[in-house]
């Protein structure tokens, strides 16, 4: 863990140029970073709000745009950071049997990358909400107590995803579908009350669940958390972070073996 922090200006450089490239020579640039999260916002909205008429939970339109973008933009951010975390490895094999490049970083920069480009489309949330509501609940101080546990846990299955990425290939296809799964079995497009009864026990296991919840009760409710929701989120948290971790670093000596 203490190469993490010695490798932090590495990471930096590594972070502002992984963004700086991710949008060069593209028409609409850094732009991309809010259109995209628009585009699906758009989406969602005309599919739940329009056809499906998902109520609202407070029943005004605008408030389920609201209530959508705040659950979506923390997944954008998880997801695409565990597909790119898979091939993050396979990308770089020039960079595998350099002994002084530390490996174990690749998947912090691509979690990093994705985390930059979230908080632009929070802070374009922000000021949608504070143009709808004329002011901005004080509980939005909180929202970096729920977004540096949202980073640990990305990161943490970031690394378990890049080491099994060099060994199995074809799992870039399958997190595809699991993501897919995974993000309607999470309260982002529909309310949690509309989860049937006696699979609220299960729902909760969901470890992004507190993280989609925790982003809606700072930024739209303006409530604090629950206790035992932002405990489980940090126990699941450093768990995952510190198991990815351990079996990055086991695994990562057959990589040479393999690429």
């Amino acid at each position: 863990m203490q190469g993490l922090y010695r490798y932090r200006k590495l990471i930096r450089l590594m972070v502002k140029r992984d963004l700086l490239g991710r949008y060069k020579g593209s028409f609409a640039g850094i732009l991309w970073t809010v259109l995209n999260p628009l585009a699906l916002l758009l989406t969602y909205w005309l599919v739940f709000s329009v056809i499906l008429k998902v109520p609202s939970p407070t029943g005004r339109s605008i408030d389920f745009v609201f209530f959508i973008l705040s659950g979506l933009l923390p997944w954008i951010a998880f997801s695409e950071s565990l597909i790119r975390s898979n091939t993050c490895i396979l990308e770089n094999a020039n960079l595998v049997k350099k002994v002084v490049f530390p490996l174990e970083t690749l998947p912090v920069i691509r979690t990093l990358s994705s985390g930059v480009n979230s908080l632009v489309g929070v802070l374009l949330l922000m000021i949608l909400l504070l143009g709808s509501r004329g002011s901005l609940p004080w509980t939005v101080i909180l929202l970096p107590a729920i977004f540096l546990p949202q980073l640990l846990l990305t990161v943490g299955f970031g690394w378990f995803l890049a080491s099994l990425g060099v060994f199995v290939r074809d799992t870039n296809t399958i997190i595809g579908l699991v993501l897919t799964v995974w993000m309607f079995l999470c309260p982002i497009v529909y309310p949690q009350s509309m989860v049937p009864k006696g699979l609220v026990p299960w729902f909760r296991l969901n470890p992004f669940l507190p993280i989609v919840s925790g982003y809606r009760n700072v930024l739209i409710d303006g409530t604090i958390p629950g206790v035992k929701s932002m405990l489980f989120l940090i126990g699941i948290s450093f768990l995952i972070f510190f198991l990815g971790y351990f079996w990055f670093i086991r695994t990562k000596r057959a990589f040479a073996d393999v690429v």
